[in-house]
Protein backbone atom coordinates (compact mmCIF):
# COMPACT_ATOMS: atom_id res chain seq x y z
CA UNK A 1 0.00 0.00 0.00
CA UNK A 2 1.24 3.29 -1.16
CA UNK A 3 1.19 6.53 0.99
CA UNK A 4 1.12 9.98 -1.05
CA UNK A 5 3.82 12.37 0.81
CA UNK A 6 1.58 15.40 1.92
CA UNK A 7 3.27 18.59 3.05
CA UNK A 8 2.68 19.32 6.65
CA UNK A 9 1.28 23.05 6.35
CA UNK A 10 3.01 23.33 9.96
CA UNK A 11 6.16 22.48 8.87
CA UNK A 12 5.52 24.35 5.30
CA UNK A 13 3.80 27.28 6.81
CA UNK A 14 6.60 30.60 7.03
CA UNK A 15 6.22 32.12 9.98
CA UNK A 16 6.83 35.92 9.78
CA UNK A 17 7.98 37.29 13.36
CA UNK A 18 6.09 40.30 14.10
CA UNK A 19 8.28 43.16 15.12
CA UNK A 20 7.67 44.38 18.34
CA UNK A 21 8.20 48.16 18.22
CA UNK A 22 5.69 47.96 14.92
CA UNK A 23 3.24 45.86 16.83
CA UNK A 24 2.89 46.98 19.65
CA UNK A 25 0.50 49.96 19.41
CA UNK A 26 -0.48 50.25 22.48
CA UNK A 27 2.69 51.44 24.25
CA UNK A 28 3.30 54.02 21.67
CA UNK A 29 0.10 55.82 23.66
CA UNK A 30 1.52 58.70 25.47
CA UNK A 31 2.13 57.90 29.32
CA UNK A 32 -0.64 59.89 30.53
CA UNK A 33 -3.14 57.88 28.48
CA UNK A 34 -1.48 54.49 29.60
CA UNK A 35 -1.44 55.58 33.08
CA UNK A 36 -5.00 56.69 32.52
CA UNK A 37 -6.28 52.90 31.69
CA UNK A 38 -4.16 51.48 34.37
CA UNK A 39 -6.10 54.20 36.58
CA UNK A 40 -9.39 51.84 35.93
CA UNK A 41 -7.46 48.93 37.55
CA UNK A 42 -7.29 47.31 41.20
CA UNK A 43 -3.51 48.44 42.44
CA UNK A 44 -2.29 44.70 42.61
CA UNK A 45 -3.73 44.31 38.61
CA UNK A 46 -1.75 47.69 37.91
CA UNK A 47 1.43 46.76 39.43
CA UNK A 48 1.28 43.25 37.51
CA UNK A 49 1.33 45.29 34.12
CA UNK A 50 4.90 46.40 34.88
CA UNK A 51 5.83 42.92 33.19
CA UNK A 52 4.65 43.53 29.92
CA UNK A 53 7.37 45.34 28.82
CA UNK A 54 9.83 47.98 29.69
CA UNK A 55 7.49 50.48 28.63
CA UNK A 56 5.12 50.12 31.23
CA UNK A 57 7.38 49.51 33.90
CA UNK A 58 6.86 51.52 36.81
CA UNK A 59 3.81 53.25 34.76
CA UNK A 60 1.76 52.05 37.74
CA UNK A 61 3.37 54.77 40.38
CA UNK A 62 1.68 57.37 38.13
CA UNK A 63 -1.41 56.83 38.07
CA UNK A 64 -4.52 59.55 39.76
CA UNK A 65 -6.40 56.35 41.68
CA UNK A 66 -5.46 53.66 43.17
CA UNK A 67 -7.82 51.03 44.61
CA UNK A 68 -6.40 48.82 47.13
CA UNK A 69 -9.17 45.56 48.79
CA UNK A 70 -8.38 43.07 50.71
CA UNK A 71 -10.18 41.09 48.84
CA UNK A 72 -8.22 41.13 45.61
CA UNK A 73 -4.27 41.12 47.42
CA UNK A 74 -5.39 38.59 50.09
CA UNK A 75 -6.15 35.31 48.59
CA UNK A 76 -3.07 35.78 46.37
CA UNK A 77 -0.86 36.66 49.20
CA UNK A 78 -2.87 33.76 51.23
CA UNK A 79 -1.84 31.13 48.76
CA UNK A 80 1.73 32.07 48.16
CA UNK A 81 1.91 31.72 51.76
CA UNK A 82 0.01 28.39 51.59
CA UNK A 83 2.37 27.20 48.85
CA UNK A 84 5.34 27.87 51.16
CA UNK A 85 4.45 26.28 54.03
CA UNK A 86 6.08 23.22 55.57
CA UNK A 87 3.66 21.95 57.30
CA UNK A 88 2.21 18.62 55.54
CA UNK A 89 -1.59 19.21 55.95
CA UNK A 90 -3.75 22.34 54.34
CA UNK A 91 -6.47 22.45 57.34
CA UNK A 92 -3.26 22.59 60.04
CA UNK A 93 -2.27 26.39 58.94
CA UNK A 94 -4.69 27.74 56.39
CA UNK A 95 -6.20 29.90 59.60
CA UNK A 96 -2.13 31.04 59.95
CA UNK A 97 -1.32 31.64 56.49
CA UNK A 98 -4.73 34.12 55.60
CA UNK A 99 -4.02 35.84 58.99
CA UNK A 100 -0.29 36.46 58.38
CA UNK A 101 -1.58 37.18 54.78
CA UNK A 102 -3.71 39.61 56.12
CA UNK A 103 -0.62 41.37 58.26
CA UNK A 104 1.50 41.63 55.31
CA UNK A 105 -1.29 43.36 53.26
CA UNK A 106 -1.00 46.17 55.70
CA UNK A 107 2.86 45.92 55.44
CA UNK A 108 2.36 45.98 51.50
CA UNK A 109 -0.72 48.52 51.25
CA UNK A 110 2.26 50.71 53.14
CA UNK A 111 5.21 50.05 50.54
CA UNK A 112 2.78 51.09 48.41
CA UNK A 113 1.91 54.23 49.09
CA UNK A 114 5.38 55.47 49.58
CA UNK A 115 6.78 54.57 46.21
CA UNK A 116 3.51 56.12 44.31
CA UNK A 117 5.14 58.90 42.76
CA UNK A 118 2.30 60.57 41.24
CA UNK A 119 -0.35 62.84 42.26
CA UNK A 120 -3.13 60.36 43.29
CA UNK A 121 -6.71 62.55 43.34
CA UNK A 122 -8.69 59.73 44.52
CA UNK A 123 -8.20 56.57 46.57
CA UNK A 124 -10.49 53.51 47.70
CA UNK A 125 -9.42 51.03 50.49
CA UNK A 126 -11.67 47.87 51.04
CA UNK A 127 -9.68 46.28 54.48
CA UNK A 128 -10.46 44.24 57.59
CA UNK A 129 -11.97 45.34 60.74
CA UNK A 130 -8.49 44.17 62.06
CA UNK A 131 -6.42 46.91 59.96
CA UNK A 132 -8.51 49.52 61.54
CA UNK A 133 -8.68 48.52 64.92
CA UNK A 134 -4.83 48.38 65.26
CA UNK A 135 -3.65 51.65 63.61
CA UNK A 136 -2.57 50.76 60.28
CA UNK A 137 -5.49 52.52 57.96
CA UNK A 138 -5.00 55.81 59.84
CA UNK A 139 -1.16 55.07 59.28
CA UNK A 140 -1.49 54.95 55.32
CA UNK A 141 -4.76 57.69 55.32
CA UNK A 142 -2.26 59.35 56.92
CA UNK A 143 0.75 58.94 54.28
CA UNK A 144 -1.53 59.60 51.19
CA UNK A 145 -2.38 62.93 52.45
CA UNK A 146 0.95 63.76 53.28
CA UNK A 147 2.23 62.80 49.68
CA UNK A 148 -0.25 63.40 47.81
CA UNK A 149 -1.73 67.40 47.93
CA UNK A 150 -4.11 66.77 45.03
CA UNK A 151 -5.72 64.08 46.83
CA UNK A 152 -9.89 65.09 46.89
CA UNK A 153 -12.17 61.66 46.91
CA UNK A 154 -11.43 59.11 49.48
CA UNK A 155 -13.61 55.98 50.34
CA UNK A 156 -12.91 53.87 52.85
CA UNK A 157 -14.64 50.65 53.60
CA UNK A 158 -14.41 48.00 56.18
CA UNK A 159 -14.67 44.49 56.29
CA UNK A 160 -15.76 41.77 59.18
CA UNK A 161 -12.28 39.76 60.01
CA UNK A 162 -12.13 36.35 58.87
CA UNK A 163 -11.29 36.04 62.65
CA UNK A 164 -12.48 36.99 66.13
CA UNK A 165 -10.29 40.02 66.83
CA UNK A 166 -9.00 39.62 70.87
CA UNK A 167 -10.39 42.11 73.04
CA UNK A 168 -6.70 43.74 73.20
CA UNK A 169 -6.86 44.40 69.52
CA UNK A 170 -10.25 46.42 69.80
CA UNK A 171 -10.00 50.09 70.42
CA UNK A 172 -11.33 53.22 69.23
CA UNK A 173 -10.27 54.22 65.64
CA UNK A 174 -6.66 55.89 65.18
CA UNK A 175 -6.91 58.81 62.88
CA UNK A 176 -4.87 62.00 62.92
CA UNK A 177 -7.21 64.90 64.12
CA UNK A 178 -8.02 67.23 61.07
CA UNK A 179 -6.59 64.63 58.63
CA UNK A 180 -9.37 64.94 56.43
CA UNK A 181 -9.10 68.44 55.65
CA UNK A 182 -7.82 68.17 52.44
CA UNK A 183 -10.71 66.06 50.83
CA UNK A 184 -13.71 67.39 48.47
CA UNK A 185 -15.35 63.93 48.87
CA UNK A 186 -15.01 61.40 51.54
CA UNK A 187 -17.42 57.89 51.87
CA UNK A 188 -17.48 55.85 54.88
CA UNK A 189 -19.24 52.36 54.44
CA UNK A 190 -19.59 49.75 57.90
CA UNK A 191 -17.72 51.59 60.20
CA UNK A 192 -18.16 52.90 63.66
CA UNK A 193 -17.30 56.56 63.48
CA UNK A 194 -15.88 57.29 66.87
CA UNK A 195 -13.26 60.21 65.54
CA UNK A 196 -15.17 63.02 65.20
CA UNK A 197 -12.02 64.53 65.36
CA UNK A 198 -10.39 63.62 61.83
CA UNK A 199 -13.07 66.28 60.57
CA UNK A 200 -12.06 69.22 62.31
CA UNK A 201 -11.48 72.03 59.84
CA UNK A 202 -12.53 70.24 56.98
CA UNK A 203 -13.52 73.73 54.87
CA UNK A 204 -13.25 71.92 51.64
CA UNK A 205 -15.35 68.80 51.93
CA UNK A 206 -18.58 69.20 49.57
CA UNK A 207 -19.40 65.31 49.47
CA UNK A 208 -20.32 62.90 52.73
CA UNK A 209 -21.53 59.85 52.16
CA UNK A 210 -21.58 57.63 55.57
CA UNK A 211 -23.05 53.72 54.44
CA UNK A 212 -24.25 51.30 57.53
CA UNK A 213 -22.04 53.60 60.18
CA UNK A 214 -22.51 53.56 63.68
CA UNK A 215 -22.26 56.99 65.39
CA UNK A 216 -23.94 59.28 67.91
CA UNK A 217 -25.93 62.57 68.37
CA UNK A 218 -23.24 64.12 69.55
CA UNK A 219 -20.38 62.74 66.36
CA UNK A 220 -22.69 63.79 64.00
CA UNK A 221 -23.93 67.13 64.80
CA UNK A 222 -19.65 68.01 65.30
CA UNK A 223 -18.95 66.54 61.46
CA UNK A 224 -22.02 69.32 60.11
CA UNK A 225 -20.13 71.93 62.16
CA UNK A 226 -17.13 71.13 61.06
CA UNK A 227 -18.05 70.70 57.37
CA UNK A 228 -19.30 74.47 56.66
CA UNK A 229 -18.85 74.01 52.68
CA UNK A 230 -20.89 70.73 52.65
CA UNK A 231 -23.18 70.16 49.77
CA UNK A 232 -23.97 66.59 49.51
CA UNK A 233 -25.17 64.50 52.49
CA UNK A 234 -26.14 61.21 52.30
CA UNK A 235 -26.79 58.42 55.70
CA UNK A 236 -27.92 55.36 54.31
CA UNK A 237 -29.15 52.61 56.48
CA UNK A 238 -26.82 54.42 59.76
CA UNK A 239 -27.38 53.74 63.50
CA UNK A 240 -26.77 55.20 66.21
CA UNK A 241 -29.02 58.58 66.11
CA UNK A 242 -31.81 59.45 67.84
CA UNK A 243 -31.64 63.10 67.39
CA UNK A 244 -30.47 64.05 63.37
CA UNK A 245 -30.92 68.29 62.80
CA UNK A 246 -29.23 69.11 59.97
CA UNK A 247 -28.74 72.98 59.51
CA UNK A 248 -27.17 74.13 56.59
CA UNK A 249 -26.98 77.21 53.89
CA UNK A 250 -24.67 75.08 51.44
CA UNK A 251 -26.64 71.72 51.40
CA UNK A 252 -27.90 70.51 47.84
CA UNK A 253 -28.52 67.11 48.54
CA UNK A 254 -29.53 64.96 51.27
CA UNK A 255 -30.22 61.33 50.98
CA UNK A 256 -32.04 59.83 54.18
CA UNK A 257 -32.40 56.13 53.60
CA UNK A 258 -33.67 53.67 56.27
CA UNK A 259 -33.36 55.78 59.26
CA UNK A 260 -34.75 55.26 62.43
CA UNK A 261 -34.58 58.05 64.82
CA UNK A 262 -36.95 60.05 67.51
CA UNK A 263 -36.46 63.59 65.90
CA UNK A 264 -35.70 64.72 62.42
CA UNK A 265 -35.29 68.61 61.97
CA UNK A 266 -34.06 70.25 58.48
CA UNK A 267 -33.47 73.63 58.02
CA UNK A 268 -31.69 74.06 54.17
CA UNK A 269 -32.83 76.99 52.11
CA UNK A 270 -30.98 76.07 49.24
CA UNK A 271 -31.75 72.28 49.04
CA UNK A 272 -32.55 71.16 45.54
CA UNK A 273 -33.03 66.97 46.14
CA UNK A 274 -34.56 65.49 49.30
CA UNK A 275 -34.43 61.45 48.70
CA UNK A 276 -36.20 59.87 51.83
CA UNK A 277 -36.70 56.38 52.73
CA UNK A 278 -38.12 54.89 55.93
CA UNK A 279 -37.91 58.47 57.47
CA UNK A 280 -40.16 60.38 58.72
CA UNK A 281 -39.16 64.39 58.41
CA UNK A 282 -39.99 67.62 58.97
CA UNK A 283 -39.02 69.65 56.08
CA UNK A 284 -39.56 73.37 56.08
CA UNK A 285 -37.40 74.98 53.05
CA UNK A 286 -37.61 76.02 49.01
CA UNK A 287 -37.46 72.54 48.13
CA UNK A 288 -38.05 71.91 44.39
CA UNK A 289 -37.41 68.41 43.76
CA UNK A 290 -38.28 65.24 46.14
CA UNK A 291 -37.96 61.97 45.28
CA UNK A 292 -39.62 58.87 47.76
CA UNK A 293 -39.92 55.60 48.00
CA UNK A 294 -43.53 55.40 49.31
CA UNK A 295 -45.99 52.42 49.50
CA UNK A 296 -49.39 54.33 48.92
CA UNK A 297 -51.67 51.17 49.90
CA UNK A 298 -50.16 51.67 53.53
CA UNK A 299 -51.81 54.14 55.63
CA UNK A 300 -48.81 54.97 57.68
CA UNK A 301 -46.78 55.83 54.45
CA UNK A 302 -49.99 57.56 52.32
CA UNK A 303 -50.57 59.94 55.11
CA UNK A 304 -46.75 60.95 55.85
CA UNK A 305 -47.08 62.41 51.76
CA UNK A 306 -49.80 64.93 52.46
CA UNK A 307 -47.50 66.21 55.46
CA UNK A 308 -44.61 66.75 53.09
CA UNK A 309 -46.63 68.06 50.34
CA UNK A 310 -48.10 70.94 53.06
CA UNK A 311 -44.41 71.73 53.83
CA UNK A 312 -42.86 71.91 50.21
CA UNK A 313 -44.48 74.91 49.21
CA UNK A 314 -41.52 75.32 46.24
CA UNK A 315 -41.86 71.61 45.01
CA UNK A 316 -42.03 71.60 41.52
CA UNK A 317 -41.09 67.57 40.74
CA UNK A 318 -41.75 64.86 42.58
CA UNK A 319 -40.71 61.11 41.66
CA UNK A 320 -42.89 58.23 44.04
CA UNK A 321 -40.77 55.21 43.88
CA UNK A 322 -43.16 52.11 44.56
CA UNK A 323 -42.25 48.82 46.00
CA UNK A 324 -41.72 45.57 43.81
CA UNK A 325 -42.21 43.48 47.10
CA UNK A 326 -43.23 44.31 50.65
CA UNK A 327 -43.80 41.74 53.37
CA UNK A 328 -48.06 42.54 54.57
CA UNK A 329 -46.91 41.46 58.27
CA UNK A 330 -45.05 44.24 58.48
CA UNK A 331 -46.91 46.80 58.04
CA UNK A 332 -50.67 47.62 58.46
CA UNK A 333 -52.39 47.66 54.87
CA UNK A 334 -55.39 50.23 53.75
CA UNK A 335 -57.73 47.63 54.94
CA UNK A 336 -56.71 48.71 58.82
CA UNK A 337 -56.75 52.29 58.71
CA UNK A 338 -58.15 54.57 61.71
CA UNK A 339 -59.84 57.23 58.89
CA UNK A 340 -63.80 57.72 59.19
CA UNK A 341 -63.85 56.97 55.27
CA UNK A 342 -62.86 54.47 52.96
CA UNK A 343 -58.92 54.60 52.46
CA UNK A 344 -60.12 55.17 48.57
CA UNK A 345 -61.52 58.40 49.41
CA UNK A 346 -58.10 59.40 51.23
CA UNK A 347 -57.35 61.67 48.71
CA UNK A 348 -60.46 63.03 47.24
CA UNK A 349 -61.05 64.59 51.11
CA UNK A 350 -57.49 65.80 50.98
CA UNK A 351 -57.19 69.59 51.69
CA UNK A 352 -55.60 70.79 48.58
CA UNK A 353 -51.70 72.15 49.98
CA UNK A 354 -50.15 75.82 47.90
CA UNK A 355 -47.64 73.12 46.57
CA UNK A 356 -50.51 71.14 43.81
CA UNK A 357 -52.07 74.77 42.95
CA UNK A 358 -49.64 76.80 42.37
CA UNK A 359 -46.09 74.41 41.61
CA UNK A 360 -46.17 71.40 40.87
CA UNK A 361 -44.95 70.52 37.47
CA UNK A 362 -43.34 67.14 37.03
CA UNK A 363 -44.49 64.04 38.57
CA UNK A 364 -42.75 60.47 38.25
CA UNK A 365 -44.50 57.22 39.13
CA UNK A 366 -42.36 54.53 39.12
CA UNK A 367 -43.56 50.60 39.91
CA UNK A 368 -47.34 51.24 39.18
CA UNK A 369 -49.35 48.05 40.02
CA UNK A 370 -52.75 49.55 39.48
CA UNK A 371 -53.85 49.84 43.64
CA UNK A 372 -56.66 51.41 44.14
CA UNK A 373 -54.85 54.02 46.47
CA UNK A 374 -52.33 54.22 43.20
CA UNK A 375 -54.75 55.14 41.10
CA UNK A 376 -56.53 57.50 43.38
CA UNK A 377 -53.48 59.49 44.18
CA UNK A 378 -52.59 59.67 40.23
CA UNK A 379 -56.83 61.22 39.79
CA UNK A 380 -56.03 63.42 42.72
CA UNK A 381 -52.93 65.53 40.85
CA UNK A 382 -54.40 65.04 37.17
CA UNK A 383 -57.84 66.89 38.83
CA UNK A 384 -56.47 69.27 41.34
CA UNK A 385 -52.61 70.05 39.65
CA UNK A 386 -53.77 73.47 37.70
CA UNK A 387 -50.03 74.46 36.23
CA UNK A 388 -48.75 70.27 36.25
CA UNK A 389 -47.25 69.79 33.03
CA UNK A 390 -46.12 66.49 32.51
CA UNK A 391 -46.81 63.03 34.76
CA UNK A 392 -45.31 59.60 33.72
CA UNK A 393 -46.37 56.58 34.94
CA UNK A 394 -44.37 53.69 34.55
CA UNK A 395 -46.01 50.33 35.29
CA UNK A 396 -45.05 46.86 36.08
CA UNK A 397 -47.31 44.90 33.96
CA UNK A 398 -50.38 44.29 31.32
CA UNK A 399 -52.41 44.81 33.60
CA UNK A 400 -51.69 47.66 35.47
CA UNK A 401 -51.34 49.07 32.01
CA UNK A 402 -55.02 48.70 31.79
CA UNK A 403 -55.75 50.52 35.02
CA UNK A 404 -53.37 53.53 34.39
CA UNK A 405 -55.30 54.26 30.68
CA UNK A 406 -58.27 54.48 32.40
CA UNK A 407 -56.63 57.70 33.67
CA UNK A 408 -56.64 59.59 30.32
CA UNK A 409 -60.42 60.04 29.85
CA UNK A 410 -60.37 62.34 33.36
CA UNK A 411 -60.45 65.86 33.46
CA UNK A 412 -57.62 67.89 33.67
CA UNK A 413 -56.84 70.85 36.42
CA UNK A 414 -54.28 72.13 33.56
CA UNK A 415 -54.22 72.54 29.73
CA UNK A 416 -51.07 71.66 29.29
CA UNK A 417 -50.52 68.31 31.06
CA UNK A 418 -49.39 65.17 29.05
CA UNK A 419 -50.04 62.12 30.99
CA UNK A 420 -46.92 58.94 29.84
CA UNK A 421 -47.47 55.82 30.22
CA UNK A 422 -44.28 53.24 30.11
CA UNK A 423 -43.43 49.69 30.68
CA UNK A 424 -41.32 49.23 33.43
CA UNK A 425 -40.05 45.64 33.78
CA UNK A 426 -37.47 43.55 32.44
CA UNK A 427 -38.93 42.93 29.01
CA UNK A 428 -41.02 45.75 28.10
CA UNK A 429 -38.12 48.02 30.09
CA UNK A 430 -38.13 51.84 27.90
CA UNK A 431 -40.99 50.98 25.83
CA UNK A 432 -43.03 53.56 25.70
CA UNK A 433 -46.44 54.62 24.57
CA UNK A 434 -46.93 58.36 24.41
CA UNK A 435 -50.71 59.68 24.42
Amino acid sequence: MSHTNIPSPILNTKVRVRNDEDGDLISKLPDEILTNIISKLHIDEAVRCSVLSKRWEGLWKQTSHIELDVNHMIIPMTQLLHSRSLFPHPGFFLRKSKDEGVYRYGSLVFQLIFHHSGDISSCRFVHFQKSLSIGEVGIWVDLLVERNKFLKDLSLKCLPDSREVSELEISKSRFRSGVFDCLGSLELIDYTIDFGYAFENCKMLKTLKLKRTHLDDETLSGILENCKALESLSLIQSTGITRLIIISSKLKVLQLHALWVDELGISTPNLDVLSLESTRCLVQNNLSKLSMDLDLDYIEEAMELPFVLRLCISLQVLEIVLPIYRNKSSVSSSSDHPLSYPMSMFWERLELCNCIRQKLKFVYMKGFKGEVEEVEFAKYLITRATVMEKITISVRDNYSMEVAKTLLSLPRASDNLSINLKYFNAYYYHMEVLF
